[in-house]
C-alpha cells in the first residue's frame, strides 16, 4: 500500500514467479470459504534496507516446519511442550533454542492441521513471501492479512489485538537455526524477544507466528486486503495505458488526499535497533512550489509534517492513517529502503481499515505508540471496504 515497509516487493515478485516457473500454483482464497484447521501467519522480520544485499533463503519455511511439528506432534498443550528439550524462561518469554530439525515427522494424516497461510502485512516483500511459500507446500493464501498496511512491530498486528495467545511460533535463519516461543506474556515481549535474535542474525530472520483457527479469521484479521492491494495495482497500471496520472487514480482508488509532489532534497537512514530508521525531506514543486513535507519513518512512513515559508511545522498525517509515497510518474510505491535524493515523488495520505482504529489497537498503533506524544491522532473514516477478488 505504499507505506514504506516490508522489504522491496520486487524480489517477492521473483520469487513468485519463479514458483510458477516451476509448475507450482499459486492460489488465493477468501477469508469466507476458510472452513477447518488452522491459519498460520510467515512474514520476514528485520530492516527492509538489509533485503537489498541479503536475498531471502528458507527462513519463513523452516519457521513454519518447526510451527507444524509442535502441532502435529501432539505434544504441546498450551503454553508447554512435553519434551526432554531445554526450555527456558526470561523477559515475559518461556522458549527452546536450537529447535531441533528432527523433533517430528509429519505425515499425510496431519495434513489438515494447517489449511493455509496468510500474510502478517500488506506491505512490500511480506505481502508475496506467503504466496512463494504457499506454492512449494501446496497450500493456499487467505485474502486478509493482520495489519491492512504495514507496521514495523509484532503487537501492532491485529490477531494480537483481538486474541490473547501468541504461541507457539518461531523464529529462523537462512541456515535453519530456530528458536521456538511456547508462551509470550504480551506480543510487545514477543516482539522484543524476536527483535533481539533478528540483530544477532542479520537483521533478517523468518518467522512463523502462532496459528489462527480458520473460525477465527473473519473476526481478528482485515478481510480482503490482498484484493485492495491487487486492485489498486490493477487501476495504476491501467491508468498508464489510459494515459491517466497514476497519482489521480491512486487518489480516487482509496479516497486519498495529496499532500504534497515534488523532489526529495534530503534523505537520512540507517539501521538500529533491528529497524530501518530515518527521515525524508520533499521539496514541492508546481502548486506545492515553497513547501517541504518532512517524512520520519520506522520501516514504515509514521509521521509527516509541512513546513511553509520557513515557518513553524504542522502535521499533515500519521499513524495509524496511511503515509503513502509512490514515484509521481509512474506510480509505484517508494519504499523506505528506496528513497534517494533527487527522486520526484508523491506523498498522500488515506485512510486505514477500522480494525487498527478501534481503542483497543490505537494502544498499540497511534502516534504516541511510537514516541510522538505531542501529535494528536485526527480519525479518518473515508476507507472504502472492497470485496474480495476471488468472489467476482
Amino acid at each position: 500500500m505504499g507505506c514504506g515497509g516490508g522489504g522491496n516487493p520486487y524480489i517477492g515478485k521473483l520469487g513468485a514467479l519463479h514458483q510458477l516457473k516451476l509448475g507450482r500454483r499459486l492460489r488465493v482464497i477468501s477469508p469466507d470459504s476458510v472452513t477447518g484447521g488452522n491459519v498460520c501467519i510467515v512474514l520476514f522480520m528485520g530492516a527492509p534496507l538489509v533485503c537489498i544485499e541479503k536475498l531471502f533463503s528458507s527462513e519463513i519455511q523452516s519457521a513454519f516446519e518447526a510451527v507444524k511439528e509442535i502441532l502435529c506432534s501432539g505434544q504441546y498443550s498450551y503454553p508447554n511442550l512435553e519434551s526432554d528439550l531445554d526450555v527456558k524462561k526470561e523477559n515475559g518469554v518461556k522458549y527452546i533454542e536450537n529447535f531441533p530439525r528432527d523433533f517430528y515427522k509429519c505425515s499425510e494424516k496431519d495434513n489438515d492441521v494447517i489449511t493455509a497461510l496468510m500474510p502478517a502485512e500488506i506491505g512490500g516483500l511480506n505481502s508475496f513471501m506467503p504466496l512463494v511459500v504457499a506454492a512449494e507446500l501446496d497450500l493456499p493464501v487467505v485474502d486478509a492479512d493482520g495489519m491492512g498496511r504495514a507496521f514495523p512491530e509484532l503487537q501492532m498486528f491485529t490477531p494480537f489485538i483481538y486474541r490473547d495467545q501468541y504461541a507457539p511460533s518461531c523464529v529462523s535463519d537462512e541456515n535453519g537455526v530456530r528458536e521456538v516461543v511456547l508462551q509470550a506474556d504480551t506480543p510487545k515481549e514477543l516482539e522484543n524477544h524476536y527483535r533481539a535474535i533478528c540483530v544477532n542474525q542479520g537483521c533478517m530472520s523468518g518467522v512463523c507466528l502462532t496459528p489462527i483457527p480458520a473460525e477465527e479469521v473473519c473476526r481478528v484479521t482485515v478481510k480482503y486486503s490482498m484484493s485492495r492491494a491487487w486492485r489498486l495495482g490493477q487501476a495504476v497500471m491501467e491508468a498508464r495505458v489510459n494515459h491517466r496520472h497514476p497519482v489521480d487514480t491512486i487518489m480516487e482508488h482509496e479516497n486519498a488526499v495529496l499532500l504534497i509532489a515534488g523532489k526529495i532534497v534530503d534523505v537520512q537512514r540507517r539501521i538500529t535497533g533491528g529497524f530501518t530508521r530515518g527521515h525524508v525531506d520533499v521539496e514541492g514543486f508546481g502548486e506545492h512550489d515553497g513547501h517541504l513535507l518532512h517524512v520520519e519513518f520506522q520501516n514504515e512512513y509514521l509521521i509527516a509534517t509541512m513546513q511553509t515559508g520557513g515557518k513553524t511545522s504542522e502535521v499533515k498525517a500519521c499513524v495509524p492513517n496511511l503515509i503513502m509515497m509512490v514515484d509521481t510518474d509512474t506510480g509505484e510505491p517508494v519504499n523506505t529502503d528506496e528513497v534517494r535524493y533527487g527522486l520526484r515523488v508523491s506523498v498522500l495520505s488515506a485512510a486505514s481499515a477500522p480494525q487498527i482504529r478501534t481503542p483497543e489497537a490505537l494502544k498499540v498503533v497511534s502516534p504516541q505508540a511510537f514516541g510522538y506524544n505531542h501529535v494528536e491522532y485526527v480519525e479518518r473514516t473515508d476507507y472504502v471496504e472492497y470485496g474480495s477478488v476471488v468472489q467476482t
